[in-house]
Parts: C-alpha cells; structure tokens; sequence
C-alpha cells in the first residue's frame, strides 16, 4: 500500500515536472530565444512532440515569435523528428497557416508556405487563410496568398460582399425612415378625416330643431 502511494505521489511530481518544462519551452519559442531553444531540445527532444492546453504545438509558437530564424529552426526540427506537427491544427480548428495569416510580416507566412505548400485548409468557421489574413487587414500577406492562386473560401470575406453587405444595410436603414415618415403622415390625415366626418354625423343625427338654431 506504501509503494502505491509512494507510486503515485512519483508519479505526480514528475507530471507536474514536464508540464513545467513543456510549458517554459513554448515561453521561450515564443520569445524568439532561438540559443535557449536549441539547448533545451538538446536535452529534452520529446517537448518537440508535445501540445499545450489548446492544442497548439511548437511551430505554433515559433509563427508567434514572428522570428523568421526560430521558425526556421522549429520547421527544420519538425521535418526530421516529428512532420506530422507542421500541418496539425489545435483543438480549436485552427491550422499554422491560420496563424500565420494573423501577423502582418509576410515572410512568416511565406517561409511557413515553402516547407507546407498547402493553403487551402479551412478551420471550423469555414475559413481559410486569405479570409483570416482578410480580417485582419494584413495586405502584405492578402497579396502573397492571391498569388499563390487562393480564393475566398467564406462568401462574406471578400471586400465586394462586404461592401454589398453595407450598402444594403443603408437602403434598409433608409426605407426605414421612408416607411416611418409615410405612415406618420398617413395617420395624421386618417386622424384629421376621421375627426371631419364624426362632425358630420353629429350634424346628422341631430334633429331639425336642433339643426336650425345651429343654424340661426
């Protein structure tokens, strides 16, 4: 019973051991501390294959970086080691080339795009990385993806559908208005005409007595 204890209380400090380690080596990708990098994966080079909690593995945190030099490196490692991390999404369906798209640098996206020529993925949303790079408005990155033959993959990303988008929006808001005004006036007439023939009943309904000292 003591050596299953012993065991498992072990077996928990080690667990809370490599997540610290897994967890300082993402830091240190993401800081762009290529020197650093190296020697811990010298020294620990399962942490290659390794996710965090969002399932995002080291090229994502290399592309983070926005460091050409640790890209390269984590991509080089990768290929030899563990490929299968270069084109892995995380948990939340989204693709290192996703990523990439984010950052306004071009050459992230590029260098990413030499070693995975593979553009077209989509994440949960229904989008690829010309609609994400779109988004966030980074041209640098919107031209290298056109030249590579991407299209928008979500109807409402490309300008000209946004741009329909808003100038439907207007004429909305405009009949609207247009509609509001039209009914206001309506309703003054029928009010004005409702009040000029209830006179007129009145003026009916009274007897000819009545009629003629009105009239008088």
């Amino acid at each position: 019973m003591k050596q299953i204890i012993f065991g498992m209380i072990l077996f928990g400090i080690t667990s809370s051991t490599f997540g610290d380690s897994m967890s300082d080596f993402f830091k240190v990708v993401r800081n762009g501390d290529l020197l650093q990098t190296q020697k811990i994966l010298a020294s620990k080079p399962e942490l290659l294959n390794q996710k965090d909690s969002r399932g995002r593995s080291a090229v994502f945190f290399a592309i983070e970086s926005n460091d050409t030099k640790m890209l390269q490196y984590i991509l080089d490692k990768a290929n030899d080691e563990s490929p299968s991390i270069i084109s892995d999404n995380d948990y939340a369906g989204d693709y290192p080339i996703h990523y990439a798209a984010q950052f306004p640098d071009k050459n992230i996206i590029e260098l990413y795009y030499s070693r995975y020529p593979y553009s077209d993925y989509l994440n949960r949303h229904g989008e690829n990385a010309l609609d994400i790079a779109t988004h966030y408005e980074n041209t640098a990155v919107i031209s290298f993806l056109n030249a590579q033959g991407l299209k928008h993959s979500k109807p409402g990303s490309g300008p000209y559908t946004i741009g329909l988008y808003f100038g439907y929006l207007i004429i909305s808001i405009l009949m609207t208005i247009w509609v509001a005004r039209t009914l206001f006036h309506n309703g003054r007439v029928f009010l004005v005409k409702s009040v000029q023939w209830r006179g007129k009943i009145s003026r009916f309904d009274q007897s000819p007595f009545d009629r003629r000292i009105l009239s008088d």
